[in-house]
């Protein structure tokens, strides 16, 4: 049986996974932001999979890296681009993914041109397989249209609940919810949190554009939180000294201190 070009010591592992690392971070496709998904796989990497395991193991790297887009800076955000000699090795292909979690691996095979069925027991999922792989490839553009318009009027409506109101400001750019956890002696409540960050952003230069963290506070007998904009307490942060391991920051010779996690999550 013929090798493939997944077996082959020219199958460029290393920019692949560098583009896919790319996708965990800022980078990250936007239906991504539709819910969390706990092994969600890089759309880079599962293209590349595909593909290679499908071409003959003599194909040209530098071809076969230009079709699935590692020449770009954003493999994921462009369609691969199938040389015409190389279609046949795609066409009328299957691709079977019994566990296919958010979609990411059989989404990839539909855009290198493969049929794909995905299967999924969890509820949640088989819902958003639906609107990330057969909804837009049977509806289209005028899909987007409709989510877009359909999305605003919703919007809208909650703008006018009054129970919302109370509940949620106007001026609130984001909210974050945590788990609580009851003092079996004093009987309190207090938020778990493991990361009170809440923006260390930098430019191309490397410097801070935006700082911002959370510290907690006693408001009479409950647990509340400030929010510590360094923005709004200095002109200029570009010249921040952030140490994230001690968790602190020096702007104008001034020291602030990044409260600690009072949970770790990642060791349980």
């Amino acid at each position: 049986m013929q090798k493939r070009f997944i077996e082959s010591l020219e199958f460029p592992i290393g920019e692949v996974n560098q583009a896919s690392s790319s996708e965990k971070g800022p980078g990250r496709p936007p239906f991504w932001e539709m819910v969390f998904w706990w092994t969600r796989k890089p759309l880079i990497g599962a293209r590349a999979v595909i593909a290679a395991s499908l071409l003959p193991e003599d194909v040209d790297a530098e071809k076969f890296k230009k079709m699935i887009c590692l020449d770009k800076s954003s493999p994921h955000r462009n369609n691969p681009e199938i040389p015409p000699e190389w279609k046949e090795f795609f066409s009328g292909k299957k691709l079977l993914d019994p566990f296919a979690g958010f979609g990411n691996i059989p989404l990839e095979a539909l855009r290198l041109g493969l049929s794909a069925t995905a299967v999924e027991l969890i509820p949640t999922a088989c819902l958003f397989l639906k609107a990330v792989l057969e909804y837009p490839k049977k509806f289209g553009k005028e899909l987007v249209e409709d989510v877009e318009r359909w999305g605003n009027w919703i919007t809208e409506k909650l703008k006018e609940d009054k129970d919302l109101k109370e509940i949620y400001d106007d001026d609130v750019a984001v909210y974050i919810g945590t788990w609580e956890i009851k003092c079996p002696w004093c009987k309190r409540w207090t938020p778990a949190i493991g990361n009170f960050w809440l923006a260390r952003v930098k430019d191309s230069r490397k410097r801070y554009t935006r700082l911002a963290f959370m510290k907690p506070k006693l408001k009479g007998d409950e647990d509340a939180i400030d929010i510590v904009d360094l923005n709004k307490m200095h002109t200029d942060i570009s010249g921040a000294k952030v140490n994230t391991k001690n968790r602190e920051i020096l702007i104008d010779g001034k020291t602030y201190k990044v409260p600690e996690a009072n949970i770790a999550s990642r060791k349980n």
